[in-house]
């Protein structure tokens, strides 16, 4: 390869890769406002929305953000526990739940 030929190809290379450079930031350009929509669409989402609390005897409250809406959920119940010997040959641990009611 003679000294101009090849110096037609080096510059024909440099051109591909200026032109390769450009449309890689192009396509890190529309990433990044896909990214953008996505974090907008999830920022709206029905659940950034909703605040969960919990406190003690007070159940499990969900509310929204402008407080319109308001889900109280709180149970009580009744349980056995017990525990027998096992030297004495019977089972040695027992648990049930005897009553438990669900509150809205």
């Amino acid at each position: 390869m003679s000294l101009p030929a090849q110096a037609d190809s080096d510059q024909s290379i440099r051109e591909q890769i200026e032109e390769l450079k450009k449309q890689i930031e192009k396509l890190e350009q529309q990433i990044n406002t896909k990214v953008y929509e996505a974090t907008a669409k999830d920022s709206k989402a029905w659940y950034n929305k909703i605040k969960v609390k919990t406190k003690k005897g007070s159940g499990l409250t969900f509310q929204t953000a402008d407080k319109n809406y308001k889900l109280r959920m709180r149970f009580f119940g009744q349980f056995l526990a017990n525990y027998t010997d096992p030297d004495a040959d019977e089972e040695g641990l027992g648990f049930s739940v005897r009553n438990l009611w669900l509150i809205w």
